[in-house]
C-alpha cells in the first residue's frame, strides 16, 4: 500500500503540472482528463508530454525501493481525445466528476493494447492528428473493441532514435503495402541499429518475407 501511495503522488503530481486532472484511482491505475474542468490550449498535446513524463519517472521509480522490492510492472499509457459528458454521476450519497464517452473508452483500450505491442504509451488517431507531426511515430493499424475499422495507432519517438533512424522508419512503414521487399531491407537494417526497439520488429514481423528470412539459418 505505501508502495501504491508513493506511485499515485508521483503519477497525480505529473498530472497536475501538466494542467490536467485526476478524476479517479482504480486498482492500481489512475484516469486523468486534460481540458476538463476548464479549458486547456494544446490539451492533445499536453497529454502526450504528460505521458512520456509519467513514462520517464516510473521507470526510475520501479528501479528503486519500495517499488524494486515488489517488482512494480512497468506503467502503460492510452490516450484519445474527443467528445465526452463530464459531470457529477452517481446517487445522493456518493457523485463522481468524471467523463463518459467513446473517446474515454478508446483511451482504455489503447493502454491495454501496449501489451501486445511492446509499447508504453499509445496514442489514438484523434489525438495523434492534434499532435505535431514530428513527435509520434506510426505503430501500425489495429483492431480495437468497439470500431469495426482498423485504427492507426502511434507512440512518443523515443528519445534516442537520431534523426536519419527516424526518416527511414518513416519510409519504411509507408512501403509496407505497396513495396514489402524493399521495406523489409529498411526494417533489417533499421532492426540491426536498434535491436531493442519493438516498433521496428513489430513491423517487420507484418512482412511474409522477413517472417522466412528470420526462420533462416544463419
Amino acid at each position: 500500500m505505501a508502495t501504491l501511495d508513493e506511485y499515485f503522488e508521483g503519477v497525480a503530481g505529473i498530472v497536475i503540472n501538466h494542467g490536467g486532472m485526476i478524476d479517479e484511482i482504480v486498482g492500481d491505475a489512475v484516469h486523468a482528463l486534460f481540458n476538463a474542468l476548464l479549458d486547456l490550449e494544446d490539451h492533445p498535446q499536453r497529454a502526450v508530454e504528460c505521458a512520456i513524463a509519467i513514462q520517464a519517472w516510473s521507470e526510475d521509480c520501479r528501479r528503486h525501493a519500495p517499488a524494486a522490492e515488489i517488482e512494480l510492472g512497468r506503467t502503460r499509457i492510452g490516450i484519445e481525445t474527443g467528445l465526452a459528458i463530464v459531470g457529477d454521476v452517481g446517487i445522493r450519497s456518493k457523485l463522481d466528476y468524471t467523463a463518459d464517452g467513446d473517446a474515454v473508452n478508446m483511451a482504455a483500450r489503447l493502454e491495454a493494447c501496449n501489451k501486445d505491442l511492446g509499447s508504453a504509451i499509445c496514442v489514438g488517431p484523434a489525438a495523434a492528428a492534434r499532435c505535431g507531426a514530428s513527435a509520434l511515430r506510426p505503430l501500425g493499424q489495429l483492431a480495437v473493441r468497439g470500431r469495426s475499422e482498423l485504427i492507426t495507432v502511434f507512440e512518443p519517438w523515443p528519445s534516442d532514435a537520431p534523426p536519419t533512424w527516424r526518416e527511414a522508419y518513416l519510409a519504411a512503414y509507408a512501403m509496407l503495402d505497396n513495396d514489402a521487399a524493399h521495406a523489409a531491407m529498411l526494417l533489417q537494417k533499421l532492426m540491426a541499429e536498434r535491436p531493442a526497439d519493438p516498433a521496428a520488429r513489430r513491423l517487420a514481423g507484418q512482412l511474409p518475407a522477413m517472417r522466412k528470412s528470420d526462420r533462416s539459418p544463419t
